[in-house]
C-alpha cells in the first residue's frame, strides 16, 4: 500500500512516497509564491511512477473544511480539488498537527534533553517550534495510551516583553507590523534578523549578514563567537522563545515540552543556555517549570514522519 505524504512549508515543500511504512521516494521542491504546488506533487509521483491509495500534506496555515490558505505563498488548498485531479482519499492537516503527530513515536536518539527531571506521562504534551513561522500544537492524553491533537495558531497570539529591552524592542517593531506584534514576528528566522538590527543600531552589519541567509549568518557567527551582536541577538531570541514555550505549557498544564525545527537543531548551545532562561522566568511557578522535562527534536523530519501517520490512519 502506497501513500503520498507532504510537509508544506513557507520556505520548501517536501514530498514523500510511502510504501509499507517505508520511504521510497523523496523530493524538495522550493515553496514559490504564485507558483501551484499541485502540478509539481503530480510531475513528482509521474517521476516515480506512484499508485498511491491516499494523500495526507502538512501545511504551514489553519485547515478549515479541508481547505487552507497560505496567503504569502498565494495558494488556496482544496482537498477536494485534489481528490478529484489525483484520484484518492486527500486531507490536509496543520505543520504543527504533523510534528505533534510524530511526538509519541520518536525515539531517544531522535531527541536531546535540556532539563528537567519530572515524569508526569497523564499530562499534556506541548509542541512548539520556530523556523520560517512559529508553530505550536498541545497533545492531550487519551485512554490506551494515545494521544489526541489540539492544533493552534499560538504563534500569531501577541507578543509579550518581559523586561525594558524587549518592551523598546516591541517598540521598534510595532510600526512595521501596523502596530501588532505577534509571537512569530520575534521568534523565528525573520525575528532573529530584527533582534540583531535592533541590537545593533548605528553599528554597520556585519559583512557575512549582508550576504545570503541574514539568519543562518548570525546565526553561525554567534555559535562561532565571531560576533558579540550576534551572540546576544541569538542570546535574546532564544531566552523569548523558552518565555512562550513556558506560555504554552502553562497554559495546557504539560507535564513535557518539545521542542521542533532547525533554528533549535543547530543553536543547541544557546537553546540549553539562554531558553531555559527564559523559560523558567515566571515567577512563584519557577520551580514547577523546572522540573518539566524540555525536549528538542533532532529527526529531520517530524512532520514527514506524522503526515505519514495520518494517511496511514486515513485507510484504516
Amino acid at each position: 500500500m502506497q501513500f503520498l505524504i507532504g510537509d508544506i512549508g513557507g520556505t520548501n515543500s517536501r514530498l514523500a512516497l510511502i510504501e509499507d511504512g517505508k520511504t521510497v521516494a523523496r523530493r524538495t521542491v522550493p515553496s514559490v509564491p504564485d507558483e501551484p504546488l499541485l502540478p509539481k506533487v503530480q510531475a513528482f509521483l509521474q517521476a516515480n511512477e506512484g499508485q498511491i491509495q491516499a494523500a495526507c500534506l502538512a501545511v504551514a496555515g489553519p485547515v478549515r473544511l479541508g481547505k487552507v490558505n497560505l496567503p504569502a505563498l498565494g495558494w488556496s488548498l482544496d482537498e477536494a480539488d485534489w481528490k478529484e485531479t489525483l484520484g484518492v482519499p486527500v486531507r490536509f492537516i496543520n505543520d504543527f498537527t504533523a510534528v505533534a503527530l510524530a511526538v509519541p513515536h520518536l525515539e531517544p536518539k531522535d531527541l536531546v534533553e535540556i532539563g528537567g527531571d519530572g515524569q508526569y506521562a497523564d499530562l499534556p504534551i506541548a509542541v512548539l517550534g520556530a523556523g520560517t513561522g512559529l508553530g505550536e500544537a498541545i497533545l492531550v492524553p487519551q485512554d490506551g495510551g494515545k494521544y489526541q491533537v489540539l492544533p493552534t495558531e499560538g504563534g500569531h497570539s501577541a507578543f509579550a516583553p518581559q523586561d525594558a529591552q524587549q518592551c523598546e524592542l516591541l517598540e521598534t517593531l510595532r510600526p512595521r507590523y501596523d502596530g501588532f506584534v505577534c509571537c512569530e514576528h520575534v521568534i523565528s528566522g525573520r525575528g532573529i534578523v530584527s533582534i540583531y538590527e535592533y541590537l545593533r543600531g548605528d553599528e554597520p552589519r556585519h559583512p557575512v549578514v549582508e550576504r545570503g541567509d541574514a539568519a543562518a549568518a548570525i546565526s553561525r557567527l554567534a555559535l562561532e563567537h565571531a560576533c558579540p551582536i550576534c551572540e546576544a541577538a541569538l542570546s535574546l531570541f532564544a531566552q523569548m522563545y523558552g518565555a512562550e514555550a513556558s506560555n504554552l505549557a502553562l497554559k495546557c498544564w504539560a507535564g513535557a515540552v518539545y521542542v521542533a525545527g532547525n533554528i533549535a537543531q543547530k543553536n543547541l548551545e544557546f537553546i540549553r543556555q539562554s531558553f531555559r532562561k527564559g523559560f523558567v522566568a515566571k515567577g512563584y511557578y519557577r520551580e514547577w517549570l523546572n522540573t518539566l522535562p524540555i525536549r528538542v527534536i533532532m529527526h529531520p523530519d517530524p512532520g514527514l514522519l506524522g503526515a505519514q501517520y495520518a494517511a496511514e490512519a486515513m485507510i484504516q
